[in-house]
């Protein structure tokens, strides 16, 4: 097990490592970072740095952070509870549907079959569940991957600033209000490729 004092200075010397921005305000240095490790039925948690680089307030472990394409995995699983697991679904998965990334569209004809990153099939493979499901996509998340998960933290609107506020829970994950979101909402169909908060 890693002890929390090792913890805290493995987080501090990882982003540090990032690097300083050039001008202080942006760049690639990562402004914050809120870190859980869960060994042998206990969790240390540990988190360094701001929420937005230029401002004074600080990450804090339960920090909601949107997790990006690590939403995949959730659409996937999504996916593979409520669809055949068929051709077109490995496709739409495996980013080997033929489709532009960040658009429904075909690659051209010489790169189809191939593997091109693709959010697009991911919309497709996340419209389809919804569709099967008979509900919202993040009513069906809801249901049948993140609260059997027991992952109270995680959902699909953006935290609200008193959400960083809200009462922790054993073994210290954050509660969080899942509202039903909508493919008309700020993410359109990235809804399904990118936009989980956790």
């Amino acid at each position: 097990m890693v002890p929390a004092f090792e913890l805290e200075e493995i987080v501090r010397d990882a982003r540090a490592r990032t690097g300083p921005p050039s001008d202080g305000v942006s760049g690639d240095a990562v402004p914050g970072v809120a870190v859980g490790l869960h060994v042998d039925g206990q969790v240390v948690t540990s988190a360094d740095g701001v929420l937005e680089l230029g401002r004074a307030e600080t990450v804090r472990p339960e920090t909601p952070f949107r997790i990006a394409s690590i939403s995949k995995p959730f659409t996937a699983s999504l996916a593979l509870s409520c669809l055949p697991a068929d051709a077109q679904l490995e496709t739409w998965l495996s980013h080997t549907a033929g489709l532009r990334c960040e658009r429904a569209e075909p690659l051209p004809e010489a790169a189809q079959g191939l593997f091109s990153y693709s959010n697009a099939g991911y919309w497709a493979a996340g419209e389809a569940a919804a569709a099967a499901c008979g509900t919202s996509f993040a009513a069906a998340m809801r249901e049948r991957i993140i609260e059997p998960l027991g992952l109270a933290a995680t959902g699909y609107d953006e935290p609200s600033a008193p959400a960083l506020e809200v009462a922790m829970l054993v073994p210290k994950l954050v509660s969080t209000k899942l509202i039903a979101a909508s493919t008309e909402g700020p993410f359109g169909p990235s809804l399904y490729s990118a936009a989980a908060w956790s």
